[in-house]
């Protein structure tokens, strides 16, 4: 069977994992050189400067490879705004490009999830909140709307704010075009457990599979160190409630939807959807043996190998650990070896791993 994965960070990785059960002859194609770059799995590597190589080398490849597997956030959101039509290609996934388009913006996700009553936390886009004021209190937080392509700005991911003075003096720092890409949102603040996500597999809008890991670790803030599998009187409710939203449409492929839990009164909230696999999509592997079987072969039934599955991204998991000090860093590294499911360390794959102290990430 001949696959191309698309992407080149940890969910690329993973997706090259999972596919090297059932295949010797995978290629990963990308537009930078992150983790997977560096996995011993693919027989080639093609890295490529532009959106438009990337396109044109994917459409003289299609015809070639039985399954096109887009891992990559800045790779998909390259696909759609050249060359979006390749999403509705029987072998490419994610698949159903309208779906895609609406799971892909935050704005047309929280839409859709309004419709569902599904909580959803008060939002505007920037341009609407600097023309027209904001009818939401603070204190805010500002986000893309979609995925970033723009390098000027590949620095900035989030910021809060407290006031909309402050959010109108740093926007000032955007052009015209990046105003129009972003998101205000009503920010609330929660600790530590207070985030969850649901990983699931869809095809044609039926769910197959899925996790929902609660995130305990966040290290730096917003990237995901130590995640467990989520266990508690409301699990059954965020679950049933993100495969809803997907479902709602004909979807196909690996698909995050993260909440945040208010620490106050328990309510959960959608943040976003990422059409794709997901930073901590390695911890799958934990919880089954059989998701290469089960994406080929749809009627596959899961094999659920842990109950309770924990994960860990080694590295943050001990930095974080470090800046509390030498005894908890310590202790954290002591626990590593009983975690057992890790994002990008394996003793069969090391590379991508050694990689990090590379890029200093």
């Amino acid at each position: 069977m001949n696959i191309l994965v698309v992407g080149s960070g940890p969910q690329a990785l993973f997706m090259l994992r999972v596919f090297s059960e059932i295949s010797e002859k995978i290629e990963l194609a990308a537009l930078s050189c992150k983790v997977a770059c560096y996995s011993n799995i693919p027989k080639a590597i093609y890295n490529f400067n532009s959106k438009y190589e990337l396109s044109t080398f994917i459409r003289e490849k299609i015809n070639s490879v039985d399954f096109v597997c887009f891992a990559g956030g800045a790779e998909i959101q390259s696909m759609l705004e050249v060359d979006s039509d390749i999403f509705n290609a029987k072998n490419v996934q994610p698949n159903k490009l309208d779906a895609l388009n609406i799971l892909s913006s935050k704005i047309l996700s929280y839409n859709r999830a309004e419709k569902m009553a599904i909580n959803i936390l008060p939002s505007c886009m920037l341009n609407d909140a600097l023309d027209k004021g904001v009818d939401f209190n603070g204190p805010y937080i500002l986000k893309w709307n979609e995925e970033n392509l723009n390098p000027i700005y590949s620095e900035f991911k989030t910021k809060i704010f407290t006031n909309i003075d402050e959010l109108i003096a740093f926007s000032d720092g955007f052009d015209k075009e990046a105003c129009s890409k972003l998101i205000l949102q009503k920010y609330l603040k929660a600790g530590a457990g207070q985030g969850v996500s649901y990983l699931g597999y869809y095809v044609d809008g039926k769910h197959l599979f899925g996790m929902l890991g609660q995130q305990l670790l966040q290290y730096p803030m917003g990237i995901t160190a130590h995640i467990a599998e989520y266990q508690s009187s409301d699990s059954g409710e965020i679950i049933n409630s993100a495969i809803h939203l997907i479902e709602s449409t004909s979807f196909t492929g690996f698909g995050e939807v993260e909440f945040i839990i208010d620490p106050e009164d328990g309510r959960y909230y959608l943040l976003e959807v990422n059409p794709r696999p997901c930073g901590w999509a390695s911890a799958m592997l934990g919880k089954y043996e059989n998701i290469s079987s089960m994406i080929i072969d749809n009627s596959v039934e899961p094999n659920i190998t842990s109950e309770s599955v924990e994960w860990i991204n080694v590295l943050r998991f001990l930095r974080s650990s470090l800046e509390v000090g030498p005894y908890s860093c310590l202790r954290a590294l002591v626990r590593v070896p009983f975690i057992h499911c890790y994002d990008v360390f394996s003793l069969r794959d090391i590379k991508p791993f050694l990689s990090q102290f590379k890029s200093n990430k």
